[in-house]
This record gives structure tokens, sequence and C-alpha cells, in this order.
């Protein structure tokens, strides 16, 4: 009945995994912030100043603002290209944790090559384990494997979802104030078309095109989550009612799209995640346990038969 995930998850090698895993996602979430700031950020507030700049600097700032966002364009997208390589890893380490930890094999050809001990080695940077314990939760292990890897698939994607949700909600009303303080300048400045053009337009367009990826993205990803998580409940439910137990096929057909999805999804920021974790971490520990009683009950009625793969 019992599985040994509660003992794989809290050996030092995958420990070292899940350090290395959260480094590099901590390093996306800088390079993303760098990102913001470079591209969106401060060609709003060189907009901010424009009021406060003499004519005789005024010049001078259209001309630096015009190149600035030449420069910002090319930055951006070597950011983009970086953050993509950082993710791409991190991700890949996270997925060889999920492999070891539910006993699960490495599909190189959905995955590409294992990362590399010194991948991992060089990006666990963290000294203290206390945090990484006990990754999944711990009442999983008084079920099967098979039932207990897919409860914790579903987790995963639970909580990621709750994230986006809280982020999206975040994004969407910091980027209505900052488009509204950027108008109202405009409207109180009422300057001619040229200056409109390179202190108003100019601004807005870096700020338009990163809300809308960033808020498609984020939609897109918790639309996948939502997908797969459909998919699981879909197995859980056939078991539930008609005691069918599916395979490691599945599972591992499960795992393959949640690293497709945390290969490309946008990195949360540390800030909401670390606002959020104490309350997730509840519920999901509510989750777990919610789930644990239907399938112990579901086993007094029923008597599971393998599911044709």
């Amino acid at each position: 009945m019992a599985n040994n995930i509660v003992e794989l998850q809290n050996r030092p090698e995958n420990i070292k995994m899940l350090k290395a895993m959260r480094h590099l996602y901590s390093k996306v979430g800088k390079l993303t912030k760098y990102y913001f700031i470079f591209c969106v950020l401060f060609p709003i507030v060189i907009s901010f100043a424009k009021p406060f700049i003499s004519s005789e600097d005024y010049q001078v700032l259209f001309h630096f603002m015009i190149a600035y966002n030449l420069l910002s364009l090319m930055a951006g997208l070597w950011l983009e290209c970086k953050i993509k390589k950082e993710r791409v890893l991190a991700a890949k380490i996270q997925q060889q944790f999920d492999c070891n930890v539910f006993e699960l094999q490495w599909n190189r050809y959905t995955f590409g090559a294992q990362p590399s001990l010194e991948d991992i080695n060089s990006n666990a940077k963290s000294s203290n384990d206390e945090d990484f314990l006990n990754w999944y939760d711990r009442d999983v292990d008084i079920v099967d494997r098979m039932l207990a890897v897919i409860i914790c698939q579903r987790i995963n994607l639970t909580y990621d979802v709750a994230l986006r949700k809280k982020f999206l909600c975040s994004l969407t009303i910091i980027s209505i104030i900052i488009l509204i303080i950027i108008l109202g300048i405009a409207f109180y400045e009422d300057e001619g078309l040229r200056t409109t053009i390179v202190f108003v337009a100019v601004p807005l367009i870096p700020v338009i095109r990163w809300f809308f990826s960033t808020r498609k993205a984020n939609s897109d990803n918790i639309e996948k989550c939502e997908r797969i998580k459909k998919i699981i409940d879909d197995y859980l439910e056939e078991y539930r009612n008609n005691g069918i137990v599916f395979s490691d096929i599945d599972l591992c057909e499960i795992q393959n799209c949640i690293y497709d999805h945390r290969k490309t999804a946008f990195k949360i920021p540390d800030f909401i995640y670390n606002k959020m974790r104490s309350k997730q971490e509840e519920a999901t520990h509510i989750t777990v346990g919610e789930l644990i009683t239907r399938y112990i009950n579901c086993l007094l009625y029923t008597s599971p038969s393998p599911r044709d793969s």
C-alpha cells in the first residue's frame, strides 16, 4: 500500500536538485525584473520626468529617448533568450527530481539530455535543507504509489494556478494605474504631435506589449494547467466509480505535459510566491487529506482492476 515518495524526496541528492531548481527560478525572476525595469519601467520614468525638464535640455532628452528605445529593444531580445535558457534548465532539474521521487523513467525524447551533475552542483546555492524537506505532503505515504504520484501531480498544478491568478489580478491593477498616469500627464501638458509621440506613445508601446504578452502567457499557462488537471480528475473519477487503475504510461504522459508547461511558463515574482506560500501549503494539505480520504473510502467498496494500456 505504501510508497517511497516521502523517503525519496528527502534524500540529499534530491534536496540538492530542489536547491538548484529554486536558485535558477530565482535567477529567471531577477532577469525578468531587469527586463521590466530596463525595457518597460525606465521609459515610463523618463516620460514622467518630462514636465520637469527645461527647454534647454528638451532636445537632448528627445534624442536620448529615441536612442534608448532602440537600445532597450536589443537588450530585451538578449534578456528574453537568457531567461528562456535558465528556465528550461530549471524545468529539467525539477523534472529530474520528480522522476526520481515518483520513480518514473526519464523521457529523453521529450526532455532531452538529463541535467548534468555540474549543472546541479553549480546552482545548488542554499545551505539550508529545512526549506526543501517534505516537498510533497507527507500524508501521501499511506496510499499506493500510483495514487500518490497522481495526487502530487495534481497538487503541483493547483498550486501553480492559484499563484498565477493572484499575479494576474495584481498585474492588471498596476498596469491600469500606470496607463492612467501616463495619459493624465499627456492631457495635462497638451503638447504637440511630435512630443506626444515620443514622450507618450513611445513609452506606452513597451508597457502595452509587456502587459498583453505577460497576461496572455499567464492565461495560457492557467488554461494548460487546468486542462492537465481535468485529465487527472477524470482518471480519479474513473477509478472512484469503476475501480479502474491508471498505469505508469498515464503518469508519464501527465508528467510530460507538466514539463512542457514548466519550460515555457512565466516566472511568478518571488514576493507573490512568498506571500502566498503558507496559505497555499495549508490549502494543499487539506486537499491531499480529502483526496486520500475519498480514495480510502473507495477501497472499501471497489476492487480495482488494471487499466488497459
